[in-house]
């Protein structure tokens, strides 16, 4: 167990202006900026085509869409991420 936790070491990642202490490996800490920059630019896009909301509304809306196109990687990314973000759009705005 004391080697795994050598193993490890803290990263902070910021979400959407807030920060988030994660444990990672070598290995993940070198893909986290990556991540955390898709994450990110993935919430502006949101933003710009989904003013009304807020911010747990885009990270829901990153969530609901990064899950989903992991559980359908044949659909073309482009047009699966406008359809899913139109689907989970409707359903937010049925809630309001």
């Amino acid at each position: 167990m004391a080697e795994q936790e050598k193993s490890t070491k803290r990263v902070t990642v910021v979400i959407a202006g807030r920060s988030y202490p994660v444990k990672a490996t070598e290995a993940e800490a070198r893909i986290i900026p990556s991540i955390e920059k898709k994450i990110n630019d993935q919430i502006m896009k949101i933003q710009m085509s989904y003013k009304d909301l807020d911010m747990q509304d885009y990270l829901s809306m990153v969530l609901l869409t990064n899950v989903l196109s992991n559980n359908n990687p044949e659909e073309s990314d482009t047009d699966s991420v406008s359809e899913k973000l139109d689907q989970i759009n409707s359903l937010i705005e049925s809630k309001i």
